[in-house]
């Protein structure tokens, strides 16, 4: 997961709205989201070379999603998938406390990452980066490849357009999904400096990625009433960008 765009506790219809767009190498292997057969409370992905899932909600209010720390190393280490650590906060009835403890006691088994993890009551953010674990106020967020908020112009901009969307009366998840196909770059002065040549940084700075073998592979979009009913939908994309499936899925958390 590369860009997510968020709303909690901030809209009179939606106590939750999220979206997401997952941009990955289009060869590797993955199941779409599903309720997963061993675990049917579970609606996510997979990722079946790393055995994880980078987006997740359960039919008991939990939710995960997680995004790379983008920062070039001279020499990479191999460590565990970071899908690992969504699909254990999905698979495990640990409290939250003991969870805190398991990031921790975990932070350096996995490259940096950030990770958005909680329930429909409460939403946290952590980066094993920092190892900092922060409660989430009500507000809209943005999150790529840094910290929470971190002012690239994808986020920035995508805060900009989110905002704008959820303010009409009659917006849909369609238009959810437009924002999350905004393919608009950033101009020089405005990229990132995370190590990476310009024209690399360039090509990943728009909300939506096309680079030949790698870029957008699907994007979701969740919606949480105050009552608690789940909307999920998620859009699958070719190399070319064009949509070739979508998926829809609809539940009432229990508790």
């Amino acid at each position: 997961m590369c860009f997510l765009i968020f709303s909690y506790n901030n809209h009179n219809k939606y106590k939750l709205m999220f979206c997401a767009n997952r941009d990955e190498f289009f060869n590797r292997p993955t199941e779409n989201m599903h309720f997963w057969p061993e675990n049917p409370d579970i609606l996510a992905g997979r990722d079946l070379l790393g055995s994880g899932t980078w987006l997740g909600i359960s039919r008991k209010g939990k939710i995960a999603a997680l995004t790379n720390f983008r920062k070039l190393i001279d020499k990479p280490v191999e460590k565990l998938s970071r899908g690992r650590i969504v699909k254990y906060f999905l698979t495990h009835n640990k409290n939250i406390t003991n969870f805190f403890k398991y990031l921790k006691r975990t932070k350096d088994k996995y490259n940096f990452y950030n990770l958005i993890f909680g329930d429909i009551n409460e939403l946290y953010y952590y980066s094993n980066k920092t190892d900092n674990i922060k409660l989430l106020e009500s507000g809209i967020y943005g999150l790529s490849n840094a910290f929470l908020d971190t002012p690239w112009q994808k986020v920035v901009r995508g805060k900009e357009l989110f905002k704008d969307i959820i303010s009409r009366d009659d917006f849909s998840y369609r238009d959810l999904f437009w924002l999350l196909t905004d393919n608009k770059k950033a101009e020089d002065d405005m990229l990132p400096d995370t190590g990476y040549p310009k024209v690399y940084e360039r090509e990943l700075s728009s909300i939506f990625v096309q680079m030949g073998e790698y870029g957008t592979r699907s994007s979701t979009v969740i919606l949480i009433d105050y009552s608690n009913n789940v909307d999920v939908y998620e859009r699958c994309y070719d190399k070319e960008g064009y949509p070739i499936s979508t998926k829809h899925f609809n539940f009432t958390i229990d508790f």
